[in-house]
């Protein structure tokens, strides 16, 4: 689980194949706001950031999560809640092994392209001291270590979207740093509606229609990945949450190989900001369902 969390939290934040990307994405985490080397953006509202000479600023020697993952979904009648509040911390590595990755930034689309295959090496973990996550009536503290991360999980929801969060760690190997974000919204996917089995025909010249309910603060979050022999390629593309409507364009969906592909959504309100030498993200998402309270997620086939 936790190599999962790595490699899909570079394919979030796009690092080059040179680079160990930032672990926490399967968490909930989803890039709202790219940059560059040594640069700083907050995306998405409430946020605060600075900059630091992005020009001449050296890469990062590592990257950092602290992350709120939401879930609300109905299943045989019976509703289920959760929240899990986590934070990893890793050193940047040199690669040690022989896949390829490289990255296109399509309209509001992050297109990531692999071939090779993975060593599975897990880089080295770093502590940034104590974590406060507050906001409402809640206040979680997670503890992290040279050798630990915390994450801590409730069977129930902790904040339901719109609260205003407040981050702030002791700091250790990483320095102290500090963020607020909004809470996102659930949003209620209405297209592509896609059953729990089987997949849904797409053609990948005309593109696929996104239509959604319900976000006010943040991104919405749609997902698209496909892996195989010769290697895998995955989308992330955020929209507006207030926007409602989006298409997932021919030029994105072309890059994928005919085939099935796996789809899911999500809301989510992340920022970045440089923490000394290392690039820290603040997120919390809540994952999308459909009209039965059932989260979005299925296969599309690709023709």
């Amino acid at each position: 689980m936790k190599r999962a969390r790595i490699l899909l939290f570079g394919l979030l934040c796009g690092c080059s194949a040179g680079t160990m990307p930032e672990p926490g994405a399967a968490d909930g985490d989803a890039t709202q706001g790219m940059l560059g080397d040594g640069g700083v953006v907050a995306a998405g509202d409430g946020g605060t950031a600075g900059s630091s000479s992005p020009d001449l600023a050296p890469g990062p020697i590592g990257y950092g999560s602290v992350f709120v993952f939401l879930s609300r979904t109905v299943t045989s009648s019976v509703e289920y809640r959760s929240t899990t509040v986590g934070a990893t911390f890793y050193e940047t590595v040199a690669p040690g092994n022989t896949a390829t990755c490289s990255t296109t930034t399509i309209g509001e689309c992050q297109v990531s392209t692999c071939s090779g295959t993975s060593s599975g090496v897990t880089p080295p973990q770093a502590a940034a001291g104590n974590i406060v996550v507050s906001g409402g009536s809640q206040s979680v503290t997670l503890h992290t270590t040279a050798s630990s991360h915390e994450t801590v999980t409730s069977p129930t929801l902790y904040w339901a979207g719109g609260e205003a969060l407040s981050v702030s760690s002791t700091g250790a190997t990483v320095a102290a740093f500090a963020d607020n974000l909004i809470v996102p919204e659930q949003i209620v996917v209405t297209a592509p509606y896609l059953p729990q089995t089987g997949a849904v025909a797409i053609s990948r010249a005309l593109g696929l229609t996104l239509d959604w309910q319900g976000g006010n603060h943040g991104s919405a979050l749609f997902i698209l990945g496909a892996s195989g022999p010769a290697g895998s390629t995955s989308a992330f593309c955020r929209y507006p949450a207030s926007q409602a409507h989006a298409v997932l364009g021919a030029a994105v969906l072309s890059m994928f190989p005919a085939g099935v592909a796996s789809f899911s959504a999500s809301s989510e309100n992340r920022h970045e900001q440089r923490v000394g030498a290392w690039q820290v993200g603040t997120s919390a998402s809540f994952n999308a369902t459909y009209d039965t309270g059932r989260s979005v997620a299925g296969q599309l086939q690709l023709d």
